[in-house]
């Protein structure tokens, strides 16, 4: 997979994929689309992956070193069908780290957790944005059930 395609989408600027976090090729091949994305205001992920499978062999540190992308005029992010993995909490800091102008994250749960414990792990990895957590969205995705995250930056 090359890192980034021959030429730059300039004129992309909302990007909406289905991904398995869990397959490394898929993820290399979704991080080609985003550094060839240099205008993205808008960046939806949606979490395809059937099970919870062990997550996959890409560390934070190799994944800050695959994607190696700035998305300077990203203005929302989301992520759907979040089933708190690490891989997906990487994700999640590396892109909200490579946007200096995002106002707005959105994370849909795949199925209940519990409360607090969920809004401390996002309170705890973005501790300047406010949090709030709420069970429908008459928006967006339909037939979407999960208890929504969103960050406020």
């Amino acid at each position: 997979m090359p890192p980034k395609l021959p030429i730059s989408i300039v004129n992309l600027k909302h990007l909406y994929l289905g991904v398995s976090f869990m397959e490394k090729e898929e993820l290399l091949c979704c991080f080609c689309l985003i550094k060839s994305s240099p205008n993205l205001t808008d960046l939806f992920l949606k979490n395809e992956q059937l099970d919870d499978s062990p997550s996959v062999a890409m560390n934070f540190l190799d994944l800050q070193e695959r994607s190696n992308f700035k998305l300077d005029h990203l203005d929302k992010f989301e992520m759907i069908n979040f089933k708190n993995l690490a891989i997906e909490i990487n994700i999640l800091k590396l892109v909200v780290t490579q946007a200096p102008v995002i106002r707005k994250v959105k994370i849909r749960l795949a199925r209940m957790f519990y409360y607090d414990k969920e809004l401390k792990i996002f309170k705890d990895a973005f501790p300047h944005a406010s949090t709030s957590m709420k069970f429908k969205d008459r928006t967006g995705w339909k037939q979407w059930n999960g208890p929504i995250v969103e960050l406020n930056f």
